[in-house]
């Protein structure tokens, strides 16, 4: 049984702050401190919004910040700073990063390589041990905590998505439509997993490319989508696959999110939201939102809270 509400009237705004530019990485929150980067620029904040400081760096900024301990982890364009809680640079560690690129021509746009239009995000500083790990536009790299210094690199495609950790494998969704399995300490390649794409007319599409979505980690199985109109849950050990399922014409549009046995996630042109047994792959939910859905679902007790790109807000509550 599903119940929706949706959810259309304005909530009351508390307070707002105005950044210099656009906010792409989800802000981080540690005990009275809120954590943003606007464009170039990191922003500390009190919870009542008011500005502690702010530290312009020299590029632009479209990771999430990470948070270990006394330093804040920020990913920008041209490579991982490491900063003090008062917003001093204690490392950097040059890594230009332009992420996902495509021939124009494959868009219509000409001759030139340009920056893939939906490869906005970038992946946050994953922190495990002394060892900070992020995804790049050259595969994935992992520094030294304390230093900054190399610890090892792996050539892959571009890895927008945040990383995740299984013991002692980093999981690395890629834009090349593979999943990898990294090991944590030397960055040897343990499995890949090599996605579909669809097999009707326009497959060759450079558009179906890429697992460009974060990962998300649940009982020992890797469960990702990608643009190829796929969903896969994978054992986090081996890269082996599980079960998948395929939609029609549409990216899978966001993150997926677990609730109980069942993993939910968007669709892009599918207009929808999906649900399936993360145990055996059995459908349980298609709830249609008429919009694409790419911000990942929340979840809030028994409900799913589902955004869409047209401004609606769904609660939609999961009765067995």
């Amino acid at each position: 049984m599903v119940c929706l509400h949706s959810v259309l009237s304005a909530a009351g705004i508390q307070w707002q702050f105005e950044a210099g530019d656009r906010v792409i990485g989800k802000p981080t929150i540690n005990v009275d401190r809120i954590y943003i980067a606007g464009g170039k620029t990191v922003y500390a904040l009190a919870m009542d919004g008011e500005e502690l400081w702010q530290r312009e760096l020299a590029g632009d900024i479209a990771a999430g910040i990470t948070m270990d301990e006394d330093r804040l982890f920020v990913h920008s364009s041209v490579g991982l700073h490491a900063l003090t809680e008062a917003g001093e640079e204690i490392w950097f560690f040059e890594s230009p990063d332009r992420g996902p690129l495509v021939d124009g021509r494959s868009w219509g746009w000409g001759n030139e390589v340009l920056a893939d239009p939906w490869g906005w995000y970038r992946s946050s500083p994953r922190v495990y041990g002394e060892t900070v790990a992020f995804g790049m536009s050259g595969g994935v790299q992992a520094v030294s905590k304390k230093t900054g210094e190399l610890i090892w690199q792996v050539p892959l495609g571009p890895v927008t998505a945040d990383l995740v950790l299984h013991e002692d494998t980093i999981v690395a969704a890629c834009w090349n439509n593979s999943v990898y399995g990294l090991d944590a300490t030397s960055g040897e390649v343990r499995w890949r997993f090599q996605g579909g794409v669809p097999s009707s007319k326009g497959a060759d599409w450079i558009g179906y490319q890429g697992f460009h979505l974060t990962p998300v980690l649940h009982d020992g199985r890797v469960f990702a989508g990608t643009r190829a109109t796929y969903f896969y849950a994978l054992d986090a050990d081996d890269g082996s696959e599980a079960w998948s399922s395929k939609v029609g014409a549409s990216w899978i549009g966001s993150p997926a999110v677990i609730l109980d046995e069942a993993i939910y996630y968007g669709l892009s042109d599918g207009f929808a939201v999906m649900g399936f047994r993360h145990d055996s792959g059995a459908q349980t939910l298609f709830f249609r939102t008429e919009s694409p859905v790419f911000a990942q679902p929340q979840v809030h007790g028994s409900r799913l809270i589902v955004g869409t790109l047209a401004g609606r807000l769904f609660s939609i509550c999961l009765l067995y």
